[in-house]
């Protein structure tokens, strides 16, 4: 009876011990993410096309009230930011008003994300179905 009692009690610590135990693997929140410092663009693809030289120079600022900023040579084009999820996908919405950004203009779903890079995917139902690549890094 003293051994199934303590084997019992050695099986309940066993179990808060590892309940108690923080997951590492566990996906950081988007907008924890991108609204820390700032973010350049390291690869842009237009359905195959790697028009990453495009956002050379660019740095993004992601503020807590869903405003955007790229700046770049002392000129800022502000825009806007969104997340939510659709089909149990995490995605971000970009709309920027300036012609030089307007391959940013979708609702992208991320691939990765950690706190130093998150890459997106959009897949458009026009155009024949093309698939832009998006990738921020932490600068």
């Amino acid at each position: 009876m003293l051994y199934l009692k303590n084997t019992l009690i050695l099986l309940i610590i066993s179990l808060l011990s590892f309940s108690s135990c923080s997951d590492d693997n566990t996906a950081p929140s988007t907008k924890g993410i991108i609204q820390q410092g700032k973010w350049k663009i390291t690869s842009f693809s237009n359905n195959g096309t790697d028009e990453t030289s495009s956002f050379s120079g660019y740095e993004f600022t992601f503020g807590s009230n869903g405003q955007v900023t790229a700046t770049k040579g002392g000129s800022s084009i502000p825009g806007t930011w969104s997340t939510g999820a659709d089909e149990s996908m995490n995605k971000i919405s970009l709309t920027f008003a300036s012609l030089a950004l307007i391959n940013l203009n979708h609702e992208w779903t991320f691939l990765t994300k950690s706190y130093t890079v998150f890459s997106l995917e959009y897949l458009s139902s026009s155009n024949g179905g093309s698939t832009d690549r998006l990738i921020f890094e932490k600068i």
